[in-house]
C-alpha cells in the first residue's frame, strides 16, 4: 500500500483548486445493482435520487455540473472491468472529472481490498470519492478510519446473505420434518383402529348369527356397510313344473357331473333294462351328449325353449328325459352316475335377489 493510502496523508483533491478559482465541479455519479429484480424495481432511480440529493445540499452555493451518469445495471460487483466502470475511470483520468458520488461504498465493488484499492487509486489522481449516504469522503482524514467500519459492516451483510439460503433450506426441512410427522402420527391412528375393529369383527364373528335384525342394522351402520341387488331376472314359469327337476328337489339328489367315456358304458347297460334297442341305433341324437344337455339344464334352470342346439335339438332331448324318467332308467342313471360323487344341488330359482356388498368403512369392493 502507497503513502497515500495511510491516514493524514492525502492528495489534495481537485474540488478544492477549482472551487478557489471559481470553476464548476465537474461530478460523475456512478450507479450499479446486480441483478435484473433491481434494475426493473427502484434500485437504480433511488440511487441517482440519493446522489443528486447530496450534490444539490453540498454545492447549494457552489457551481457544479454533472458530466456524466455511469451505468452498471444486472452486474455483479465481484466482476472486475465493468463496462461503465472503466468509462468512468477513463474520462477520470483525461482529468474530465473532479468528484465521484455513489449512493454506497459497496456500490464500487463486493470485498473490501477491490472497495479501498478503487477509492485510493481515484485519490492519487486527485479525485474526490464521496458517498450520498455520508458514510465515505476520501478528503476526510478519518477516510481510512471509516473504510475499515465499513469492511466491518460489509462483513456482517456478506455473512448474512452466505446464512440466507441455508437458514430458508433448514426452515424448509424443518417445515417437512413436522409434516411428515403429522402423516407419521394419523397412520399409526389408522393402524390402530383397523386392528380394534378386526378384533371387534374377530369377537363377533362367533356370535353374529344369534343377532336380531335390529343388532344387526346396527353393525351394519356402524361399518357403513353398503349392499346393492343384483340385476336377477325372474323367470315367471307358465305350466306344470318339470317332474323331473321336481324329483331332484324332493329326494335331494344331485345332478350327475357330465358324462365321460368310461361313464357311459354303465350308462347304456342300465338303459337297455328300460328301453328298447332301437333307442340307441334308430335315433340321430347322441345319447351321451344328450343327457350331459339334460344335466345342463337341471344345473342352471335354463329353460327349455331357451337351449341352444349345442347338445343336440332341446324338444328331442325334453322327450327323451321325459320318457327316461316316467320308466325308471334316468333314476337308475342318477344313482349310478352319483356314487362316483361330483354331483351339484338341482337349480333353485331365488325370491330375493342376489346381493353384493359394494362398499364397508370407506373399503371399495
Amino acid at each position: 500500500m502507497s503513502n497515500s493510502t495511510l491516514p493524514g496523508r492525502r492528495v489534495a483533491s481537485r474540488v478544492a483548486a477549482r472551487q478557489k478559482a471559481g470553476l464548476s465541479v465537474r461530478i460523475a455519479v456512478y450507479l450499479r445493482v446486480s441483478t435484473r429484480n433491481q434494475v426493473e424495481g427502484s434500485g437504480l432511480d433511488q440511487q441517482e435520487k440519493d446522489a443528486r440529493a447530496w450534490i444539490e445540499c453540498w454545492f447549494r452555493d457552489m457551481p457544479f455540473e454533472i458530466v456524466g451518469i455511469f451505468v452498471d445495471d444486472g452486474i455483479s460487483g465481484k466482476i472486475d472491468n465493468r463496462r461503465d466502470q472503466v468509462k468512468l475511470k477513463t474520462v477520470i483520468t483525461a482529468g474530465e472529472v473532479d468528484l465521484v458520488i455513489s449512493q454506497r461504498i459497496d456500490r464500487f465493488g463486493r470485498t473490501m481490498r477491490d472497495i479501498q484499492r478503487w477509492v485510493w487509486e481515484m485519490n492519487d489522481l486527485g479525485l474526490r470519492v464521496v458517498t450520498a449516504d455520508g458514510r465515505i469522503d476520501s478528503e476526510h482524514e478519518i477516510a481510512d478510519l471509516l473504510l475499515m467500519c465499513h469492511k466491518n459492516k460489509l462483513s456482517d451483510r456478506v455473512r448474512e446473505k452466505s446464512l440466507a439460503r441455508p437458514h430458508r433450506e433448514l426452515m424448509a426441512l424443518q417445515a417437512s420434518l413436522q409434516e411428515a410427522q403429522a402423516w407419521l402420527k394419523d397412520c399409526e391412528a389408522t393402524q390402530q383402529e383397523a386392528k380394534e375393529r378386526e378384533e371387534f369383527i374377530s369377537s363377533a364373528r362367533l356370535r353374529v348369527g344369534s343377532l336380531t335384525l335390529a343388532e344387526k342394522s346396527a353393525l351394519f351402520a356402524m361399518f357403513d356397510v353398503r349392499v346393492s341387488a343384483g340385476n336377477h331376472r325372474f323367470r315367471k314359469r307358465s305350466g306344470r313344473p318339470c317332474p323331473v327337476t321336481e324329483w331332484h328337489k324332493g329326494t335331494q339328489h344331485p345332478v350327475p357331473a357330465d358324462i365321460d367315456e368310461e361313464d357311459w358304458a354303465g350308462v347304456r347297460e342300465i338303459l337297455a333294462g328300460y328301453v328298447a334297442k332301437s333307442s340307441f341305433t334308430k335315433t340321430t341324437i347322441d345319447l351321451r351328449l344328450a343327457f350331459n344337455g339334460m344335466f345342463y339344464r337341471l344345473r342352471t334352470g335354463t329353460p327349455w325353449n331357451e337351449m341352444t342346439d349345442a347338445f343336440g335339438n332341446p324338444q328331442r332331448i325334453r322327450e327323451r328325459q321325459l320318457t327316461f324318467f316316467q320308466r325308471g332308467a334316468w333314476q337308475a342313471v342318477v344313482e349310478m352316475l352319483n356314487q362316483r360323487g361330483g354331483g351339484t344341488p338341482v337349480y333353485v330359482a331365488p325370491t330375493v335377489p342376489p346381493l353384493k356388498i359394494t362398499s364397508c368403512a370407506g373399503a371399495a369392493f
